[in-house]
């Protein structure tokens, strides 16, 4: 009996994976059609196509937030806000506000990318 429960056990086993196993060819396969089209899209130059976002000042303002709230905290930021904010350049420039003459330490920095909301620059000031 124990046997026999062993064995189905060993099969069900062996059936899940040879069944992850196609499945994970199936998503190689179409990943590498996925890329096989963006290949066929490059303009004249060789660039590819690439969609600009030009992202709201609402939108720039979460996603600066959650990068700041991640690397310096959440209680440093607060107590740089309101954030200063302004578009150059498809970039999206934004640095804190120093409220206390007592407060020691400097605001942060950051540039994010308009166009695909990558951060380029991010520092803060001693």
């Amino acid at each position: 009996m124990k046997i026999r429960n062993s064995l189905g056990i060993l099969i069900l086993t062996i059936n899940w994976f040879f069944a992850k196993a196609q499945n994970f060819g199936n998503d190689s396969l179409r990943a590498t059609e996925i890329f096989k089209k963006i290949e066929t899209k490059k303009g004249n130059d060789g660039s590819r196509k690439i969609v600009a976002l030009q992202l709201p000042k609402s939108e720039v303002l979460k996603i600066s937030k959650r990068i700041l709230y991640y690397v310096y905290g959440k209680r440093k930021i607060s107590k740089q806000m309101p954030f200063h904010m302004i578009k150059i350049n498809q970039q999206w420039i934004i640095w804190g506000t120093k409220n206390s003459k007592n407060c020691f330490g400097g605001v942060f920095e950051m540039i994010i990318n308009d166009q695909n909301a990558c951060v380029e620059f991010l520092t803060h000031g001693k």
